[in-house]
């Protein structure tokens, strides 16, 4: 069962667009957290290196050079390098990602990245 409502705008706001990132007050967008703008489109990110690749968890402004700060897992410019075991080659061909940094070894490998057979030790 569905309900419908009918919500009467703010003043001023009868005609008004603020996107999925704002709600109209008083004829004005106001806008969440990390959105800016004429209906609330522009993203913090939008000044960083490709937007740093959807793998940011902010975009910092500095004597005019804008830098993403990386979630973890993620480097460069754009944070669009792998450094966990999500990157191919980690896990060496002998092992699956089970965490951001862990490989889960195939049976018969071992060590960081399963590189090791268990025949070695």
């Amino acid at each position: 069962l569905k309900h419908v409502c009918s919500v009467d705008p703010s003043p001023g706001c009868e005609d008004k667009s603020c996107g999925l990132h704002g709600a109209c007050k008083n004829g004005e967008c106001v806008c969440e957290e990390g959105y800016s703008g004429a209906g609330c489109v522009a993203s913090k990110f939008d000044s960083c290196p490709n937007g740093c690749t959807g793998r940011g968890s902010d975009c910092v402004e500095e004597s005019g050079t804008f830098t993403c700060v990386c979630q973890p897992g993620f480097s460069g410019p754009s944070c669009a390098i792998s450094t966990g075991c999500e990157s191919r080659s980690f896990c060496s061909g002998h092992g699956e990602c089970i965490a951001e940094d862990t490989c889960g070894c195939d049976s018969g490998w071992t060590g960081l990245s399963c590189s090791r057979t268990t025949d070695s030790l």
